[in-house]
């Protein structure tokens, strides 16, 4: 293996293990794939996400959580690593029903690599694997060849490297140098870049405070029978909860605390039939079906956390009314969300060719990538120049190479004169 391939290996074995290692192999990286449009316009379908294990996490944070259903990646929008946070897609106006803690997330987004997700499935065919496993095997098996030849039933052994190859693996290395020096300036550009980036930017997001829900359920009354003892059917419902006591018309106030309340009133048909009864016997007419809307309203007034409730909530339930046929709306349940926009703090990013980067990690990644390859440029420097075996004379025929020429005879005391073979 060459010397460049190891130093290579060098350098990206410890940057694997400290910031790329799975969780599975009890690393602090966790690899993504985003799957739907929750999260667009920052994430997209196919896009592949690396999260890392933090200790705690804030609002604005992008990260990803465990669920019954699987992994999501979602915004974090309020909530506390006590009671669980309260994450959102940043493509929908309502929060998510799940509430990880701290232990639930596999950590912040720390490297986002537009549609990375979908190189991933082609990586696991047989065909490339076969590759892989061909390159690796190389790899290994690449040691330097015994350079021998046999003569006269004796071994004789050629020698391992002769003066030009010497000289070509010096200035190979001062070439390396070189190059590593050259990423160390590009890497002290990119963190003074990046140390000129805002660490957090301030952005408007919408945050659901609260929840109306209307859901509305019937119990069609008959005479007793054989069929139906209780001379009654239902409650039907969107649900397939029992119904409970209720008051006919308006409910009187009622103060709650907690995260939720509920109340129910009941609608009297018998009571309707009869004023359509009394209508048609005043008009002399049967007009057989009507169009009933039934609006339940709920005033609420009070506080949400910091904030004041003051509103009015009116579902319509819309029904026809015949004489023998009652038909009720396909759908039995209303909700409407309560959203407030808050100015929240987000990790500042950078964007370079498609690929976005948290400043933070660019920070750390840049002034990372400048002291890495300064020291090894340094250190191969160090030890050409300086190394074990190395004379002065080699010193300045490393430093100033093609510049030096033969010298065939010198006479510097009397003639001052010298005489070289070629130039």
């Amino acid at each position: 293996m060459s010397f460049i391939a190891k130093l290579a290996g060098l350098v990206a074995a410890p940057v694997w293990f400290l910031f790329l290692r799975p969780a599975a192999l009890g690393g602090p990286a966790s690899y993504i794939i985003v799957s739907g449009s929750s999260m667009r316009p920052t994430l997209e379908d196919g896009d592949l996400v690396v999260v890392r294990r933090q200790p705690t996490y804030a609002v604005g944070d992008v990260v990803a959580f465990r669920t019954d259903q699987g992994n999501v990646i979602h915004r974090i929008v309020g909530g506390s690593p006590e009671e669980g946070y309260l994450l959102q897609g940043d493509n929908r106006d309502y929060a998510d029903e799940w509430r990880p803690r701290v232990e639930d997330v596999l950590g912040r987004r720390w490297l986002h690599l537009p549609s990375g997700g979908r190189a991933l499935p082609s990586l696991r065919q047989p065909y490339f694997m076969a590759a892989l496993t061909g390159g690796l095997a190389l790899i290994v098996l690449d040691k330097p060849a015994q350079k021998t030849r046999r003569k006269a039933g004796r071994m004789v052994r050629r020698p391992n490297v002769d003066r030009s190859m010497a000289l070509l693996s010096m200035e190979g290395l001062m070439g390396l140098a070189v190059v590593l020096g050259f990423l160390c300036l590009i890497f002290i550009g990119g963190a003074w870049y990046a140390y000129r980036q805002p660490e957090y930017g301030v952005s408007q997001v919408e945050r659901e405070i609260y929840r109306h829900h209307g859901a509305f359920s019937y119990t069609v009354l008959m005479q007793p029978s054989d069929l139906y003892p209780d001379g009654a059917v239902g409650p039907f419902s969107a649900s397939s909860g029992a119904a409970d006591d209720g008051a006919e018309g308006a409910a009187p106030p009622a103060p709650f605390e907690g995260a939720s309340a509920s109340a129910r009133v009941w609608v009297d048909f018998a009571r309707i039939n009869a004023e359509i009864g009394a209508l048609e016997e005043a008009l002399g007419d049967m007009l057989g079906s009507y169009s009933l809307t039934i609006v339940p309203t709920v005033s609420v007034r009070g506080r949400v956390g910091d904030h004041e409730v003051d509103e009015t909530f009116s579902p319509e339930f819309g029904l026809e009314l015949g004489s023998r046929l009652v038909t009720f709306d396909s759908e039995l349940e209303r909700t409407e969300g309560r959203s407030i926009t808050e100015s929240i703090a987000r990790p500042g990013e950078i964007t370079l060719g498609g690929y976005s980067v948290p400043v933070v990690t660019a920070r750390r990644a840049t002034v990372t990538g400048a002291v890495v390859c300064g020291v090894l440029a340094l250190a191969i420097a160090l030890a050409l120049f300086y190394g074990p075996g190395r004379s002065e004379a080699g010193r300045i025929r490393l430093l100033h190479g093609s510049a030096l020429v033969s010298v065939t005879h010198a006479d510097i005391e009397s003639s001052h004169q010298v005489e070289v073979s070629t130039i």
